[in-house]
């Protein structure tokens, strides 16, 4: 089994079958990093198992934060990782790509019909 893993800088999430549905287990885990210097928010939802950190990356790293899971028996060392943060800086930039074509159509649409245009779309 796969444990999903997506990190932005500052942002991790990991998936966590063991916390799911179980509310004492996930106020534990969350416990692990209340108190850790450079972790700024802590989130176990045991709806989901899934376990949410805020972090300056400055500080501390999301090697250091998967070790301290995987030292308490929340993260198997041996199971593999599948990290999203790949897929979500491409879909950004598909993303921006798409909102700039349809400014630059409509502002070209805009100027085509007349100054007027383009005042709506400004208001």
């Amino acid at each position: 089994m796969n444990v999903y893993l997506h990190n932005v800088p500052g942002r991790l999430r990991v998936k966590i079958p063991s916390i799911k549905h179980l509310n004492h287990k996930a106020r534990k885990v969350e416990s692990l990093f209340e108190f850790r210097e450079g972790i700024e928010r802590v989130r176990a939802n045991a709806v989901t198992g899934s376990l949410t950190i805020n972090y300056d990356p400055e500080l501390v790293s999301v090697d250091q934060l998967l070790a301290v899971l995987k030292e308490h028996g929340h993260l198997e060392s041996d199971r593999s990782l599948v990290n999203a943060a790949g897929d979500y800086v491409t879909a950004t930039r598909v993303t921006q790509a798409v909102g700039k074509a349809m400014i630059n159509w409509a502002l070209s649409k805009t100027l085509e019909s007349s100054g007027l245009g383009l005042l709506a779309v400004l208001i």
